[in-house]
């Protein structure tokens, strides 16, 4: 309200000024100009019956100026007694001489007489006078000068001067009260709109408009407020656009995650607790990308109307005040409802969602099969809210990834660990990512023992990481990490680079050539330049192309891009660079592509080596599979042999090179080639006194 007062206040007193002012100027400058010329005309009527008179008494002393006569001269002056205002009355000769005078004693002056002195500078004096000639015989023998008395006009010019003074004060004040209705209208809308502009700057509040009953409707005033009216109505249609874009999702006309979030926070912020229960639920649409892919956004676009409308009727939530429906994000749509006292309430609201959903549903010519995955948190009755209340979706959102491995359909209900768990895979991966950066990680080597010669013909290089605080992490923690958060290119780069300098390190420090094997990611493999980084790694170490083996796992051979793998393999075997198939029989082995691939080796994993001399039919799978890659013309690499009689039954079944525990450990650098030395020593000795093979203890050096 004081904002509204100064304003309006400050108008109106500018208002009442000028109007004043323009009153008093006006009035006053009227008034003045009559009085003025009254005064002057009084002067003038004053002036005329003096030279009147003056001419009069000119004549009559014309004898005696002309016979200096003074007796004479004063006899004809005293007839000017008889005139009234005359104060003096002076004969003077032609040289500007005395002859006679009557009345008050008076000091002449030349200026005393000027015929010129205007009525304006006769206000500052209280006399007026004339002069005429005195003529005799045709010759001007003097002048007759008459002093009046004006003060009667003066004063009369004052008190004129004076009431036209008040007239404007007053004609001002009059002008001012009568001129208050106007100042009013004028005001009014101007004064409301500032008070509306402050509130609104205040409290963004836009549902006021100016009432316009003061402002005439073509004058500027009522211009100006309709306009703002007009122009507060759009703020407020837009601002009705705004909410629904921000709180409303288009497609599906469902609240959205921030509608949810400020639900959210109105709660906490008006209970504090949820006394009934509550719960938030998460609901993913499995394969919803392939479906998108497969049958276009359109269809994918119907596929989110009719599960939103799903999930909407069977949760209850068009009918209930304590149920919220709302899209959460692309394929995800969140629960939130109150009353929940119990977890086996929260169960079942989640179970009516998915059981919806075991139906197919008729989306434009076509009957789909959707599941939905479930993830959520249930909010015990009485449990305050957290501070940041999007913890609640961020529980539910851990819940429905923990759903998601477990696979399609599932519901899972956040539990603490899984906070716990991300907040250790953050950690680590953070931890990981500075390791790449700063040279953290460290390659250690495991060795290759060819059969047939019983030297360690090479190393397969391993990426190794000593946790400043944690101490060695193993790879299975941290590879997998690296893959999901993006860190397995640079890993893989820097792997690569470390192993080819290395494996160069000792080759020119005298050791015989050995053969470093690098594990290629799927993600780095179809990375733009991957050939060129081998082909920097080679040349900056000083490493021949036939010293590198790269491995890839059967994965990189699923989806579309297999024909750009193949070329890829194939710029590689042309380079000279060995390439060996990893993880053989865990994945999707194909004998059709295995024989088109420019595949040198075949990597058997542990899983058909594990005591596979315990059981005739393991043992025929091995012998199986060995011996299928021998006739495509393929080298076998057994990895995992940890035993005497795992590594015996590989060299019986025919496998070219065993790499496992029970040979070697992964070891750094220095220490693996002390380590292929031991083994290469015993092995020549064992060969030269007979015996094949010695207990696991002897081959390793343990």
């Amino acid at each position: 309200m004081a904002g509204k007062t100064s304003v309006n206040g400050s108008i109106a007193k500018r208002i009442g000024r000028l109007v004043a002012v323009s009153v008093f100027t006006a009035v006053t400058a009227a008034a003045s100009t009559i009085s003025f010329l009254n005064f002057q005309r009084g002067i003038e009527a004053t002036r005329s019956n003096l030279e009147g008179t003056a001419f009069v008494l000119a004549a009559s002393t014309a004898d005696a100026l002309v016979a200096r006569d003074q007796q004479a001269a004063m006899n004809s002056l005293r007839a000017v007694a008889r005139i009234p205002h005359v104060v003096s009355t002076y004969v003077i000769d032609s040289d500007s001489k005395l002859l006679a005078s009557v009345g008050q004693g008076a000091i002449l002056n030349e200026s005393a007489a000027d015929p010129s002195t205007s009525a304006l500078q006769l206000l500052s004096k209280s006399t007026m006078a004339v002069s005429v000639d005195i003529v005799k015989s045709g010759q001007v023998s003097g002048q007759l000068v008459m002093i009046a008395n004006i003060d009667d006009l003066r004063y009369t010019f004052l008190k004129m001067a004076l009431s036209t003074l008040a007239a404007g004060v007053l004609a001002a004040f009059l002008g001012v009260m009568v001129a208050k209705p106007l100042q009013r209208r004028v005001t009014g809308p101007i004064s409301a709109l500032t008070t509306t502009i402050q509130h609104l700057r205040k409290s963004k509040d836009y549902s006021e408009n100016i009432d316009t009953s003061d402002a005439k409707e073509n004058d500027e005033v009522g211009v100006l407020t309709r306009s703002f009216n007009g122009f507060m109505e759009d703020i407020r249609s837009r601002d009705r656009s705004l909410r629904q874009l921000a709180y409303f999702d288009p497609l599906t006309g469902l609240p959205n995650r921030a509608f949810l979030q400020r639900e959210l926070a109105s709660l906490r912020e008006e209970k504090g607790t949820m006394h009934g229960g509550a719960i938030v639920a998460l609901f993913n649409i499995h394969g919803f990308r392939e479906m998108n892919d497969a049958f276009g956004h359109a269809m994918g676009d119907g596929i989110l109307m009719s599960v939103a409308a799903h999930i909407k009727q069977a949760s209850g939530a068009s009918g209930s005040n304590n149920i919220l429906v709302t899209r959460f994000g692309g394929d995800e749509f969140a629960l939130f409802a109150t009353g929940i006292a119990t977890v086996t309430l929260a169960e079942e609201a989640v179970a009516r969602v998915q059981a919806a959903f075991l139906k197919p549903m008729s989306i434009g010519q076509m009957d789909l099969h959707v599941s939905l995955t479930a993830g959520a948190y249930w909010l015990a009755p009485d449990i305050a809210f957290p501070d940041d209340v999007g913890e609640l979706a961020r529980f539910a959102d851990l819940a429905l990834t923990a759903a998601k491995g477990q696979g399609a359909g599932r519901a899972v209900f956040f539990r603490p660990a899984m906070a716990e768990q991300l907040r250790r895979e953050t950690e680590i991966v953070q931890a990981l990512r500075h390791a790449i950066n700063s040279g953290g990680l460290e390659v250690h080597y495991q060795a290759q023992l060819d059969f047939r010669t019983g030297l360690i013909s090479g190393f397969e290089a391993l990426a190794r990481w000593h946790h400043p605080l944690q101490g060695y992490i193993s790879p299975g923690v941290f590879i997998p990490l690296a893959e999901r958060n993006g860190l397995i290119v640079a890993i893989g780069d820097w792997i690569l680079r470390a192993a080819c300098r290395e494996a160069a390190q000792w080759l020119y420090s005298g050791e015989r050539p050995r053969v470093i094997s690098v594990n290629v990611s799927p993600a780095q493999i179809m990375q733009a330049g991957f050939i060129e980084k081998v082909q920097a790694a080679l040349l900056d170490a000083d490493l021949p192309a036939e010293l590198l083996c790269v491995e890839i796992t059967e994965s990189l051979f699923l989806g579309d891009r297999t024909p750009e793998v193949i070329g890829v393999l194939n710029v590689l075997h042309g380079m000279g660079i060995t390439l060996a198939l990893d993880d053989f029989g865990t994945g999707y082995s194909s004998l059709g592509y295995l024989s088109r691939l420019p595949f040198d080796k075949v990597k058997i994993d542990r899983s058909f080596v594990a005591e596979a001399e315990k059981s005739e039919r393991r043992t025929s799978i091995l012998k199986s599979v060995i011996e299928m890659t021998h006739a495509l013309g393929m080298s076998v690499v057994a990895e995992g042999a940890e035993t005497v009689q795992e590594i015996a039954l590989l060299k019986r079944l025919g496998a070219n090179t065993v790499q496992g525990f029970g040979i070697a450990r992964p070891l750094p650098n220095k220490d693996a080639i002390d380590k292929a030395r031991v083994i290469e020593s015993r092995a020549n000795a064992t060969h030269a006194n007979g015996p094949a093979l010695q207990t696991s203890h002897s081959v390793t050096g343990n």
